[in-house]
């Protein structure tokens, strides 16, 4: 399933967490794809895991929670580079 988040206008792929790598088979990975290369925020999710898809990568955030922050950057290059923080944490502090 594809949802639009009205939060920060990214794209979520939901998958079953019993087939969380659903969104990596063909059609849908290109599409995903696709769509991050238009400069989309796309994310897959099944159940509490999470990846970033970007146009030349993906990032496994691994497990997260549903409240925290996820802050990804593209790259000159076109690589994703992302963090996730805990909503009691802010970027930059240690």
């Amino acid at each position: 399933m594809l949802d639009a988040n009205g939060e920060d206008g990214r794209l979520e792929a939901v998958c079953d967490p019993a087939d969380p790598t659903a969104w990596t088979r063909e059609p849908m990975r290109g599409a995903l794809k696709g769509l991050a290369a238009e400069g989309r925020k796309v994310i897959a999710i099944a159940g509490r895991r999470a990846w970033i898809i970007g146009p030349k990568n993906d990032v496994d955030l691994g497990q997260i929670e549903p409240h925290w922050r996820i802050e990804a950057s593209q790259l000159s290059d076109g690589t994703i580079r992302a963090q996730v923080f805990p909503p009691d944490r802010v970027a930059g502090q240690t």
